[in-house]
């Protein structure tokens, strides 16, 4: 079965673009194929990635046109032979791109739908935030993934949960996308502070039901892969954190898993 795996969080530069790009590399190291859509306007891919912006006619922004016919454009990532491909995103896509549709919120589901794509794992890269853009990416989503960047706003991701949740159900979906947790990102090794922040948020996770994923470290590695344009799967494949990003994936392909 296809996952189709949304990246949301209410705030940027949590993350969602390093993360996107780790689980895709982990999910084809396991012999999955993977599409990354990128919805985010920033276009933080495309710096990640090195990727040239393309014209806004073969970026995903045509896909939410009455005119697109099903001429997806991929471009591949990481010399995977295709096995890892993006639909590469645009600065000028924006929720006014859909304002013309009906349920606007089932563009992209739509889409998909009449015209497939052939891989095991979609990851939809939002930008942060909450309009018409994240609700595609709920309603085309089987599972949803919030990261969050360890800080003062950490103690308030219970909030934006419920307000994911709360979403969902006035979008009525049937079934609903499986919430897979929270997973915190930039963790400071040796900062108490942060070791508290990460207990009282788990505590309060718990108590609605969301897991909390193992922090992923803020250290040289990462940035050092990330400034390399390369997975740290890749860069530095000994790294004990790798196995938080197998966890996720392994999480989105269980069938077991309970719908939040």
């Amino acid at each position: 079965m296809q996952k189709v795996l949304a990246i949301i969080s209410d705030a940027g530069g949590v993350g969602k673009t390093t993360i996107a790009l780790n689980l895709a590399y982990v999910a084809y190291q396991k012999g999955k194929s993977v599409v990354i859509i990128d919805l985010d306007n920033n276009l933080s891919i495309n710096v990640f990635t090195g990727i040239e912006q393309v014209p806004y006619e073969k970026s995903i922004a045509k896909v939410f046109t009455e005119e697109f016919t099903g001429n997806w454009n991929l471009i591949n990532l990481f010399e995977s032979e295709e096995k890892v491909v993006l639909v590469p995103g645009s600065n000028r896509f924006n929720p006014d791109v859909i304002s013309n549709f009906k349920r606007r919120e089932n563009v992209l589901k739509r889409q998909l739908k009449k015209y497939p794509l052939p891989y095991d794992l979609i990851i939809l890269d939002n930008r942060g935030g909450s309009d018409s853009i994240i609700d595609n990416s709920i309603v085309a989503a089987t599972d949803i993934l919030i990261p969050s960047r360890i800080g003062a706003k950490t103690a308030t991701i219970s909030q934006s949960i419920k307000k994911i949740a709360a979403n969902i159900a006035e979008l009525e979906l049937d079934p609903p996308p499986n919430i897979l947790g929270v997973l915190p990102n930039e963790k400071e090794s040796g900062w108490k502070v942060h070791e508290q922040i990460i207990k009282g948020t788990r505590k309060s996770l718990a108590a609605q039901g969301i897991k909390l994923y193992s922090a992923i470290p803020h250290n040289g590695w990462i940035c050092n892969s990330n400034s390399w344009q390369i997975p740290i799967a890749a860069y530095r494949p000994g790294e004990s954190y790798i196995n938080i990003f197998e966890e996720v994936i392994e999480d989105v392909f269980d069938e077991t898993k309970t719908k939040c």
